[in-house]
């Protein structure tokens, strides 16, 4: 289940909340009690590193039809 983070737009209150996709977003902020609370975005952690698909599929590669020199 995400972790989703949501922030008041009155008190500026940041809470975090584990819910499952299906979950309803909250609304009210438990500190000031408005229904100002919203959604935070945050940046995602993924990262592709070390030799994998990328360098092996579509690295720096010479083409093998052309690298003899001769020409047809």
């Amino acid at each position: 289940m995400p972790l989703n983070v949501y922030q008041c737009a009155a008190c500026q209150h940041t809470i975090e909340k584990i819910q499952k996709y299906s979950d309803q977003p909250l609304k009210e902020c438990p500190a000031c009690h408005r229904q100002t609370l919203s959604r935070v975005i945050s940046p995602s952690n993924f990262h592709l590193g070390g030799s994998g698909w990328y360098n092996d599929g579509y690295g720096t590669k010479k083409s093998a039809s052309n690298t003899t020199g001769e020409t047809k």
